[in-house]
């Protein structure tokens, strides 16, 4: 199989870097934090749940202010080809909910030792694929999401949520079923939890301070949310990546 991928690694961006191009299309997708990016004179703000792409020849710079992990895939030449070719129509969009599901699987595979080949091929055209596919509808739930995904530590009550995203407490309960089939505290925890574990594997912070980022002001209330989350403890996850 010829892989659509020339190269895929994770990055993350501090100061702003020159402006640069290359000779590729590239995509940039968001793992955690926040990633300030111009494309081409258009600047947004990255988080997960929306991606850049970086067309062959275009000018771009990036920078960060806080932690911030993003999947960084540099695209063999016609790779974006039949319904993916609208992602050179535009720098920025959002990402359906299985696109974000293949970038959350990849970000914790490259942890692990080297992928195959064939694994990375169809990984991309997978991603390719879900990427091309034309727009849903917004999520009735999007403005919040994208506010706890940048900030999961906040104090997110119940209320707070359902009046940032102007729906009943009844509704908002009702809404995170039909499209997420979850709970609106269940999903804030999943986040919490998400952060966690890239300030372990990414980070020396004390777990003391991972936990009140996270929202914990108790240590050990955290680790058991964690633990009962990820099936081990912060500490182990930490010595695990120390390991490998």
């Amino acid at each position: 199989m010829i892989s659509p991928c020339l190269d895929l690694n994770i990055r993350s961006y501090g100061t702003e870097h020159a402006a640069h191009s290359h000779a590729f299309d590239q995509l940039v997708l968001p793992l955690d934090g926040e990633l300030l990016i111009d494309v081409g004179g258009q600047e947004e703000r990255l988080m997960p749940g929306r991606v850049a792409v970086v067309a062959s020849g275009e000018c771009h710079t990036q920078m960060a202010r806080a932690v911030n992990h993003s999947l960084i895939l540099d695209l063999a030449p016609q790779a974006l080809s039949g319904e993916a070719e609208r992602l050179l129509q535009h720098p920025f969009l959002a990402i359906s909910p299985a696109a974000t599901k293949l970038i959350d699987f990849m970000g914790l595979t490259l942890t692990e030792p080297p992928l195959s080949p064939t694994i990375l091929a169809q990984w991309t055209s997978l991603l390719l694929d879900a990427l091309g596919r034309p727009a849903t509808p917004p999520s009735r739930l999007a403005t919040l999401l994208a506010a706890i995904e940048g900030a999961p530590g906040e104090a997110w009550t119940t209320p707070r949520m359902a009046a940032l995203a102007a729906l009943s407490t009844s509704r908002l309960h009702a809404v995170f079923r039909e499209e997420l089939q979850s709970t609106p505290m269940a999903w804030v925890t999943s986040q919490r939890m998400r952060l966690a574990r890239e300030l372990l594997q990414h980070t020396r912070l004390a777990i003391g301070e991972i936990a009140w980022r996270c929202g914990y002001a108790d240590q050990g209330a955290f680790a058991r949310a964690f633990n009962r989350a990820c099936g081990v403890s912060p500490a182990a996850t930490r010595q695990q990546q120390c390991n490998s």
